[in-house]
């Protein structure tokens, strides 16, 4: 297969596209954090999609169990890849990160397949944290107003900066996303391409 990075190379997705990709990632999520554990590090790279459309969620290399005793880091230590990193995986005040930072990723990445770059692109690494502690990413829809309502919604919750108004779990964000293909299916809404 040929990972999500490479695929967004090519230009933006479709939003039902985008929202099938977000849909499958988001069910592998579930299994995981089901697991007891969260990946911390989800971006493009670490999603692989093989030729029959199936999503290969990678590199586990600073994931964490959530009940976990033994911290691997030290506190106030940043790990991640800057660009999907949620606002308490940044913040050295914050008490800690749990499956709702994965969640903000995959709605970081979401974003990306829709508008075809990541919020926060600040120069530097002390600009982008400093970006990504100062607030919410931008609607997806204020970039590009083809993106529809109810995807945008989607990214929105997503990618709140308080991880108590995200969803609840990668089950929650599924469903939504399985609501909005429904609905687009519904309507007849097509679009070019896989």
């Amino acid at each position: 297969g040929r990972d999500l990075e490479r695929v967004l190379s090519y230009g933006v997705l479709g939003p039902r596209r985008a929202a099938a990709l977000a849909l499958d990632v988001a069910r592998v999520l579930q299994a995981v954090h089901s697991a007891g554990v969260v990946h911390r590090d989800l971006k493009p790279g670490n999603l692989i999609i093989e030729p029959s459309g199936r999503v290969r969620l990678l590199d586990f290399g600073i994931s964490r169990l959530l009940d976990a005793e033994v911290r691997l880091t030290m506190p106030g230590c940043t790990m991640g890849t800057p660009a999907y990193m949620a606002p308490e995986q940044v913040d050295p005040r914050s008490s800690g990160v749990d499956a709702r930072a994965d969640l903000y990723a995959l709605g970081l990445i979401l974003y990306e397949m829709l508008v075809g770059t990541v919020p926060f692109r600040r120069e530097g690494l002390t600009g982008m944290l400093q970006e990504i502690l100062g607030g919410n990413p931008m609607s997806p829809r204020k970039v590009r107003s083809d993106v529809p309502e109810e995807l945008d919604r989607i990214c929105c919750i997503a990618t709140e900066r308080d991880p108590e108004r995200r969803f609840p779990s990668a089950a929650a964000m599924a469903r939504a996303l399985e609501d909005f293909l429904a609905s687009t299916a519904a309507d007849g809404t097509r679009e070019p391409g896989p």
